[in-house]
């Protein structure tokens, strides 16, 4: 576990000097919105997907097993939409998620890793090239974005961090 840590130790202070110098040389305004529902998570999901170019890469952050009970079918054709975009994608699932993972591991262009089995919440983080998206599924889901590329790189590089320490 020392050995672990000291891992991740490294690969953060590998990535603050850039991270640092990425928050010092912003310049724009920060935008945060909130979306009631699932219409409401839909659409700006959908709307930040457009963001991407082809090869970019969509990063999920804790994928739970509620979201995808819920809501499989939208799911699925999101998928077949970021495909056809040419959209990578890596998801990272809370451990008890795994059918799922496995059904996103056979689509193209998409990798799949599970976090720890201490570390399961339904709720989420999209990260796209210029917003987060804070999706929690409640009785009542609701969902957060902030507009800020700073604030998704800070979050691409916690991923990566995530990443690198999770199962396959």
């Amino acid at each position: 576990k020392e050995e672990e840590l000291g891992k991740t130790k490294s690969q953060v202070e590998d990535i603050l000097p850039r991270l640092m110098l990425e928050r010092a040389s912003t310049s724009t305004k920060r935008v945060a919105e909130i979306y009631e529902g699932f219409q409401g998570i839909k659409a700006i999901r959908e709307e930040l997907m457009l963001s991407f170019k082809p090869a970019d890469t969509f990063l999920v952050l804790g994928a739970p097993k509620i979201a995808n009970v819920k809501w499989e079918g939208w799911f699925l054709d999101f998928h077949q939409r970021r495909i056809e975009r040419k959209v990578k994608m890596k998801i990272l699932y809370n451990s008890n998620a795994q059918e799922y993972g496995e059904l996103r591991r056979k689509m193209k262009l998409t990798e799949v890793r599970y976090l720890s089995n201490h570390l399961v919440s339904p709720n989420w983080i999209d990260i796209f090239p210029s917003a987060v998206l804070f999706v929690m599924v409640l009785q009542n889901p609701i969902a957060f974005v902030v507009r800020d590329r700073e604030l998704a790189n800070s979050f691409r590089a916690y991923f990566d961090i995530m990443w690198n320490n999770s199962k396959i």
